[in-house]
């Protein structure tokens, strides 16, 4: 499994188009400090409390995160159907628990070092803002802290998903065909389950629960969720292609 999850890595990493996300993603996280530092300057706001900074990213991360999950999900399948890497695979001795949940894995990594990287970048930058110090700057960690321990597993269900349409199907376009129809037959159907608070179990709200909530308090029922979504569509989606032949 580690050697697989090792040359998954090794591969992705090697795309042109890593490099680029990786830079872009850098951009972004800097770029709310130094926009809400031009903007208070503009404005003549001073100092400016990091805080303005934070409600950017309470807005704009559970979204993001999302759209990032799925170009890494977009690079790291790439053309694997159409250059037959998963027959090539199973047929030199990786079996298919390994390569389904490795590709997951890798995935899932990558995706962390994305997270981690962005969060670095945006504390780093903090010290931009006029009058930021350091208390206030601890405290947006631990802010931080708490919004990543909220998405994380909403991304991770995400994630689930995209993993079993990729595994299911063998192009982007029913993938993305799939996803749709998820979107639209859950989001009509989970609200109407007999029990309150089932609208909660829709995962897409979670993208707009998050930036209002009071995150410790939500974080355990993210947990759930996003758990409950990944444990679901990663076994739907192992058997699915346990079953399928290999061309």
């Amino acid at each position: 499994m580690l050697n697989y999850i090792h040359g998954e890595l090794w591969r992705l990493f090697r795309r042109a188009g890593w490099g680029i996300l990786f830079l872009c993603c850098v951009c972004l996280a800097a770029a709310v400090n130094i926009g809400t530092a031009v903007v208070c300057h503009i404005w003549e706001v001073s100092p400016v409390p990091i805080s303005n900074a934070l409600f950017v990213i309470d807005l704009l991360a559970p979204m993001t995160g999302a759209f990032l999950v799925l170009l890494v999900y977009s690079m790291a399948f790439g053309d694997d159907y159409r250059h037959g890497a998963f027959k090539n695979a199973v047929s030199s001795g990786i079996s298919r628990p390994v390569l389904y949940m490795g590709k997951f894995l890798s995935a899932l990594l990558s995706c962390l070092l994305l997270l981690g990287v962005m969060l670095a970048a945006f504390l780093m930058t903090g010290p931009l803002l006029p009058g930021a110090t350091a208390a206030e700057i601890m405290a947006a960690a631990g802010h931080l802290g708490w919004l990543t321990a909220a998405c994380i597993p909403i991304w991770v269900g995400e994630m689930a998903v995209i993993h079993t349409f990729y595994f299911l199907f063998r192009t982007d376009g029913p993938v993305i065909g799939a996803g749709f129809l998820f979107l639209i037959l859950s989001g009509w159907l989970i609200p109407r389950l007999p029990f309150a608070g089932s609208s909660d179990l829709y995962l897409p709200v979670w993208f707009f629960i998050i930036p209002q909530a009071d995150l410790p308090a939500v974080a355990g029922k993210a947990w759930a969720v996003g758990m409950g979504y990944a444990a679901f569509f990663l076994a739907a989606g192992y058997l699915g292609f346990f079953r399928r032949e290999l061309k």
